[in-house]
């Protein structure tokens, strides 16, 4: 594995790899990248799992922070802060190059950049209190078309008004009985539970496609 990895132009000794392999080390990124491109993968099958963070994502696209910085228009030490407190601030062009260069889809956008609190919190509102005053903000959280929000949450709040404990009837309030009440709270708790992954759904292919394939679709 040395020697792949020096033809990949990355000189290890062969006792590194046996110590990252037994967990008591760790590779750098310039060695984790050149491993990945020995053993001909993916940065997800060396992670044991789909890339997710900033970093995770950027070396996947074999990439080094100063590089990804210059090409998203942000000073060096501005991006590493935001790669390692995984809390994005950039502006809306710099997002975007993000998302084009990293070709990140709506969810991992959310995740990579530390909104997901955020879009939870939002999307209860929506459904919850107020949903108009939600789209725009969910829209410019997640890169998602407006109308695609809008229709979302919509779709949501009648699943969750459905169900209600109380059902309405004309002016009269119609009270289920006491287990399919707590059928139904129950069922209501588990809606609220997984409520960010029912707007994935809904919102359809833009959540894990590539949003510039989708915004070129």
């Amino acid at each position: 594995m040395a020697e792949a990895m020096a033809a990949c132009g990355v000189r290890v000794l062969g006792q590194w790899v046996e110590m990252w392999e037994q967990g008591r080390s760790v590779p750098t990124e310039a060695q984790l990248v050149a491993l990945a491109d020995a053993l001909w993968c993916d940065l997800s099958v060396l992670i044991g799992r789909s890339p997710s963070t900033l970093r995770e994502l950027r070396l996947n696209r074999r990439l080094s922070q100063e590089q990804l910085s210059s090409r998203i228009g942000m000073a060096l030490n501005t991006y590493a802060i935001q790669e390692v407190q995984q809390r994005w601030e950039g502006s809306k062009r710099q997002t975007w190059a993000l998302v084009t260069i990293l070709q990140l889809s709506a969810c991992e956008l959310v995740v990579a950049t530390g909104r997901g609190p955020e879009l939870r919190e939002r999307l209860l509102s929506a459904v919850q209190v107020r949903l108009q005053p939600q789209v725009a903000p969910l829209a410019e959280l997640t890169e998602i078309p407006h109308h695609r929000v809008n229709q979302a949450l919509h779709r949501m709040a009648d699943e969750l008004a459905a169900l209600s404990p109380a059902q309405m009837v004309g002016f009269v309030q119609a009270r289920v009985d006491k287990v399919k009440e707590n059928e139904m709270l129950r069922a209501r708790d588990r809606y609220v539970e997984g409520i960010v992954d029912r707007f994935w759904t809904l919102v359809g292919p833009s959540a894990n496609t590539p949003l510039v394939n989708f915004v070129a679709i």
